[in-house]
């Protein structure tokens, strides 16, 4: 955050607000919320010293660069350095009711409920931020087990990717030919668009990463397919080498096909296959079944 929103030139008598507004907007706060175009200006001075150490890339402070002046911030005044400013922020409740909303949309759905949101924000305050016990209270709440949060999430392209191969134990021989694929379908490893990373949602679907999307599947449900016809036939060139990486998984094909529909698609169903259809054949129709691409 330092290197991309300009900290190297935030210094006392010249802050820069770029770090202070998006560490409020974006990842405490919400944009829009309790703070003030004031605050962010206070917040910028008390960041000011913040630096990247060019040698080994770790954090470092530049006295002679900080503003040590009286800063007003939320109501308290003082001599803040950027330290005092972060904990006056997680003072704040919105703050983590910030973060479960996004953890909401990420593992629930899109929309929130406001009541749950308080009080897993609330436990999570009180837990002094821990993220892990707030997490398993997400993975294991109601509205996660629901139903009408079922397939109401876009896969994003590391999850639709990464998911696969690790469903499926397959093993890839090339892991750049994934990197690119992960690129095509709009998530350019280690370089998101701003320091906001990737939107998400529905933004991960256009017709340019939809079609990557669809050579992606084609690929490994054909790579499946070949080693459920043949477990002694390599993948196709960008799958996996090792024909029984993928037959734990892909046996629900050949002998439970039903379960396997169950597993792979989190809503609806596909049409029920042909009296004798070819297994192979009923796990790429599953893997290219538009629910395939939801969570």
């Amino acid at each position: 955050m330092l290197l991309y929103l300009d900290g190297q030139t935030n210094r006392a008598g010249n802050p820069n607000e770029n770090f202070a507004r998006e560490f409020l907007e974006l990842f405490t706060l919400g944009e829009g919320r309790v703070y003030t175009e004031p605050d962010i200006r206070e917040a910028a001075r008390a960041f000011t010293g913040w630096r990247i150490n060019a040698a080994n890339g770790e954090f470092l402070f530049s006295p002679a660069e900080h503003d040590g002046g009286v800063k007003k911030f939320f109501g308290h005044s003082g001599h803040f350095t950027g330290r005092r400013i972060i904990d006056i922020v997680l003072q704040q409740p919105r703050t983590a009711e910030h973060i479960v909303e996004k953890l909401w949309r990420d593992f629930i759905s899109e929309f929130p409920a406001p009541d749950r949101v308080k009080t897993l924000a609330a436990e999570f305050r009180n837990s002094g931020y821990e993220i892990k016990p707030l997490l398993r209270r997400i993975l294991n709440s109601a509205e996660f087990q629901s139903a009408e949060n079922r397939g109401t999430i876009i896969k994003s392209p590391v999850e639709l990717s990464i998911g696969t191969l690790r469903l499926f134990q397959l093993i890839p021989d090339d892991l750049s030919w994934i990197a690119w694929f992960i690129a095509q379908m709009g998530q350019d490893l280690f370089d998101p668009p701003n320091v906001g990373s990737w939107p998400g949602g529905k933004h991960w679907i256009n017709t340019a990463t939809l079609t990557a999307r669809r050579t992606f599947l084609s690929e490994y449900a054909g790579a499946l397919k070949n080693m459920i016809s043949n477990p002694n036939m390599p993948g196709s060139a960008i799958a996996s080498s090792q024909a029984s990486a993928g037959k734990f998984n892909a046996r629900l094909a050949i002998d439970r096909p039903g379960l396997m529909a169950q597993v792979l698609l989190p809503i609806g169903s596909m049409r029920r296959p042909l009296p004798g259809a070819p297994p192979g054949d009923v796990l790429r129709r599953l893997l290219m079944h538009p629910g395939y691409q939801l969570k």
